[in-house]
This record gives C-alpha cells, sequence and structure tokens, in this order.
C-alpha cells in the first residue's frame, strides 16, 4: 500500500493541463475543445490518467517523460453566452488498480457561445437604417462585375476569364480585367425586427450577419442605442456576434 501511494502521488506530479476553446462556438452545433495533456516529469511517463469535465471522460494511457498528449472532445452548447469550465479532475488507478486517486485542477476557463445562426427572410425585414443596399461598380481590378480591360494572361488566372476571341486573334492567351464589385454597407436595427421573440430575433440576427460579410457587404449594429459602424473584418464580425451572445445575459466577465 505504501508502494502503490508512492508511485500514485509521482504519477500526478508535474503535469500541465492545456484547453484550447475555438473562438467561434455557436449554440447547438457540434464544435470541439481540444485537450493536452503535457508530462513534464524529466524520469518517467505518466500512465493511466484520465481526464474528467463537461461531464465526458478521457484516457490518456500512456505519455512519455517530456512530452505530451492531445485529445479532442466534441460537444453541443445548448444555448448562447457566457460559458466557464470551473473544475477538471484527473483520475487514475495506477499503479495497481487498487482505488482511483483523483486530483482537481481550478482552473476557470471563460469563453462566449455565439447565438445558433437561423436562416430568415430577410428581404421583407425593415432591418436597416440606410434605404436599401445597393452594388457599385468602381475602377479596381477584381473579378466580379464589368470589363475594364484586357490583358495578356497571367499564371493563376481563373480560365472563365480568359478572353478567347482575343486569344484567338493575337495568337496569345489574353485575359478580361474586370471591376471590383462593392456594396454599399448597411446597419442592422435590432429593435426595428419584427420579432416577439427574442432569441429568435438574435438568431436572425447572427444569420444575417454573418452571411453579408460573406459576401463582402460591410455590415453594422443599432442595439442598446449604440451604433457599431459597418465592417467586414473577422473581428468586428465576433465582436457583434459577442455582443448578440450576452444580450440580456446577467452573467459578466
Amino acid at each position: 500500500m505504501l508502494l502503490s501511494g508512492f508511485l500514485s502521488r509521482y504519477n500526478f506530479s508535474k503535469i500541465d493541463l492545456e484547453l484550447e476553446i475555438p473562438d467561434e462556438i455557436y449554440a447547438n452545433k457540434e464544435t470541439y475543445i481540444k485537450i493536452k495533456l503535457i508530462n513534464n516529469k524529466k524520469f518517467a511517463p505518466i500512465f493511466l490518467m484520465k481526464i474528467k469535465f463537461l461531464s465526458k471522460d478521457f484516457l490518456f494511457p500512456f505519455i512519455q517523460k517530456k512530452n505530451y498528449e492531445i485529445s479532442y472532445l466534441f460537444y453541443t452548447f445548448p444555448k448562447r453566452g457566457l460559458f466557464s469550465i470551473k473544475k477538471i479532475s484527473l483520475c487514475s488507478r495506477f499503479p495497481f488498480n487498487f482505488f482511483e486517486k483523483s486530483l482537481d485542477i481550478k482552473k476557470e476557463i471563460k469563453f462566449i457561445v455565439f447565438a445558433e445562426g437561423k436562416k430568415c427572410n430577410y428581404q421583407n425585414l425593415q432591418l436597416i437604417l440606410t434605404k436599401k443596399t445597393g452594388e457599385q461598380n468602381i475602377n479596381k481590378k477584381g473579378f466580379d462585375s464589368e470589363l475594364l480591360f484586357i490583358r495578356d494572361y497571367l499564371e493563376g488566372d481563373p480560365l472563365k476569364y480568359i478572353h478567347w476571341k482575343a486569344s484567338a486573334k493575337t495568337g496569345s492567351l489574353k485575359t478580361k480585367e474586370l471591376s471590383l464589385l462593392t456594396y454599399k454597407p448597411i446597419i442592422i436595427d435590432f429593435d426595428s425586427l419584427p420579432y416577439t421573440d427574442l432569441e429568435e430575433k438574435i438568431s436572425c440576427i447572427t444569420f444575417l450577419i454573418n452571411s453579408y460579410i460573406k459576401k463582402g457587404i460591410p455590415v453594422g449594429l443599432k442595439i442598446n442605442n449604440k451604433i457599431y459602424h459597418p465592417g467586414v473584418s473577422r473581428q468586428h464580425r465576433l465582436e457583434m456576434l459577442k455582443i448578440l451572445a450576452l444580450y440580456e445575459n446577467e452573467i459578466k466577465f
């Protein structure tokens, strides 16, 4: 028993645990959490170490000295908001399977789960401050709109933009240079959406933000008498989704 206790304690020594949580998680959509168990011991492996959190168990049978192993937890969060993992347990029956020794790691990890994006009929919604969205052509190179000029083919040009008639006349490949298509920015007005159900409204706006920015349309948000000006960057998109995820949520950082 004395030897068992000594080996068990040593098995738990010099262990680090890291969790890598994606910065984009949506309610009711499966996501993953990366689990990295690190053995910092110089002379001995880790044996039969089990990790418990979020009602899941993960067994790491063997980790070499000065090494690590990785596993993945696939999980679906049921709702939007601020979540936290407050306790992670390490458990092992090493060395003789007499009893299970456990160690609680009290490291609070906070992260935000965005609202589920539900497709909505935004064509009929009066949700923008600008009168309407629209398209404009600008004299910058792109692959979206009207022909600017014809130039020599460059390696990597899409084949669908080759000007075959000009290529046949000159005897060398020519490419159509098109003007870049841009869009007027829009701002989604939270209060103007005709939804009585708060969660449906937030899910709809989440869908709209992701859909518009994916198309390259600058999107902003008016909520709580504050305006987030239109943009298309990933950071801007995640900031608006965060505001929606925490809307009327009493849990704060």
